[in-house]
């Protein structure tokens, strides 16, 4: 391969997905948009005006999802034959560009991007030069108050020469030190997957991005630990969560608890206290042979599954949970009331008191009786037999893990729904005046809202219609939403469900709101 001959490339991700760049096969495209997602802008909200640039980007795996999202949308790589292969299927793409580069990134100039980021080409790095190169590069064009986020092999404890360059938590501070870039958030420390996000900060900010600091689920990560025989879960969890402790170190008292177990029982072990479930055959054999072949130690394997679980326990500043859910869910479960004002103060915290206080008032229920009571005050309405199977089964896979099943059910629902496109102005206008609602040019997009002011909309229809029967309340969201008396048809059809009920009130707002008809000009 021509160039990067300071870099490992061969089982570089990218490398892997290029079998037709004519024809690009479905794990390229659903690869490239995990990863964007789960681990390259998680906590991140680029603004549409924002410029990116991948350094290492390969084919343009991950740059092909970036580039819908901000105004321009580059990438850098040092070989050669993967720009030129990338190019039949990016070429239509108007604001991605993806050019070759050795080591530096001289075409662009000073403050250039608000975002730059490696996935996984520092982790092959055979040259901690060529590393320190592109971080004062990224240092370099980025504007001010930018996000350079980056992966590392940090696992310098490791014994054995991999031929790769591996970083000790000192090791990370030395190799920005000199730039203008202050670490604010990392997380895999002391793993092969050590994340690592620095802001520059010198001069005043001008990026058009913002950053939604990732935390810990701390009270999961106790149970974890717990799980694993450790006594002291609570206090090592409370180290990792104040960033006291890396994972890796966390877990060496952990490694010891389960260090008589046999490789196939430590292996089954691990899996299900971490993890919540039994390995598959491809996991539980890839990492067997591992282990027996002293390729990698215990520690390195627990860290691995801790790391592969972290969305199980690392969640992003804000989570998300839309105005209706919200609404059902303050009615059903009224202790959760007197810690509303923590959605604008701390809404981490409320997120995980709402978990708290859900699972207090469930636990002591048989699994099928406390999943249709959490689907119930969640949702506000029955589940269907087909979603409570699957859920139930489900719950099984996850061995009991009633917390975790209980998080998942406040969140999973709803990043799967995509808000369709903005009402036109004078529709909003008109209905908030129906309702006596002001809103002012300031009013800003909440999360679970299709337009600006449609939970002040919703809340006051649900407050002032408290009263009435689900008649009335259908009809009254006709007139005051949509502007018109209720058709015969539709008046039937949304009485039936809410009487079933197959939805909540809440829920039917926000189909209305929702809806085509508030979107005709």
């Amino acid at each position: 391969m021509q160039g990067r001959e300071h870099f490992n490339t061969e089982d570089v991700v990218q490398d892997r997905y290029v079998l037709d760049p004519a024809q690009p096969d479905e794990a390229f495209l659903t690869s490239g948009r995990q990863d964007v997602e789960q681990w390259v802008i998680d906590g991140i909200r680029l603004e549409s005006t924002a410029a990116v640039l991948e350094i290492g980007c390969g084919s343009g795996r991950l740059l092909i999802h970036m580039a819908p999202r901000v105004a321009l949308a580059h990438g850098v790589d040092e070989s050669e034959r993967l720009i030129q292969e990338s190019l039949t299927f990016t070429s239509t793409i108007p604001n991605l560009c993806m050019k070759t580069l050795a080591g530096n990134l001289d075409d662009y100039f000073d403050d250039s991007f608000d975002f730059v980021y490696v996935f996984d080409l520092f982790q092959k790095a055979t040259s901690a030069a060529a590393i320190l190169r592109y971080v004062h590069a990224a240092a370099r064009v980025l504007r001010p108050g930018g996000i350079f986020r980056f992966r590392l092999n940090g696992q310098w404890q490791v014994k054995g020469d991999h031929g790769t360059i591996t970083f000790s938590p000192d090791s990370l501070r030395q190799l920005i030190a000199g730039t203008p870039l202050v670490v604010i958030e990392e997380w895999g420390v002391e793993t092969y997957d050590h994340w690592v996000t620095a802001r520059k900060a010198s001069g005043r900010p001008k990026a058009r991005l913002g950053v939604r600091g990732r935390v810990y689920d701390q009270t999961h990560l106790t149970n974890i630990f717990f799980r694993m025989g450790c006594q002291d879960g609570a206090a090592i969890a409370s180290a990792i969560v104040r960033g006291q402790c890396g994972l890796r170190r966390a877990i060496s008292s952990d490694e010891r608890q389960m260090a008589d177990f046999p490789v196939d029982e430590f292996i089954t072990e691990a899996y299900r206290a971490i993890l919540c479930r039994l390995p598959d055959r491809d996991g539980f054999e890839f990492y067997k042979g591992l282990l027996n072949d002293k390729a990698i130690d215990r520690s390195t394997f627990l860290a691995d599954l801790l790391i592969n679980g972290a969305r199980d326990f690392i969640f992003p500043l804000r989570p998300e949970i839309p105005w209706w859910r919200l609404e059902i869910i303050l009615q059903n479960f009224p202790d959760a009331i007197q810690h509303r004002r923590l959605l604008v103060v701390d809404p981490q915290i409320f997120f995980f008191k709402l978990v708290d206080i859900i699972t207090d008032q469930v636990k002591t229920l048989p699994p099928a009786d406390a999943w249709c009571m959490i689907y119930e005050r969640v949702f506000g309405s029955t589940p269907d037999p087909l979603v409570m199977a699957r859920e139930l089964e489900f719950q099984n896979h996850l061995a009991g893990d009633l917390r975790l099943i209980i998080r998942n059910l406040l969140l999973n629902p709803v990043r799967e729904v995509t808000p369709p496109s903005r009402p036109p102005r004078n529709k909003i206008e008109s209905m908030a005046e129906r309702m006596g609602i002001v809103l002012s040019e300031d009013t800003l997009l909440q999360i679970g809202e299709s337009f600006p002011g449609e939970s002040l909309m919703g809340r006051a229809l649900l407050r002032d219609g408290a009263a009435y029967d689900n008649l009335t309340f259908v009809r009254r969201a006709y007139e005051l939403i949509l502007g018109r008396p209720a058709d015969p048809g539709g008046e039937a059809f949304y009485v039936n469900e809410l009487t079933s009920p197959r939805l909540s009130r809440p829920e039917l707002l926000r189909q209305f709101f929702w809806g085509e008809e508030i979107r005709l000009a």
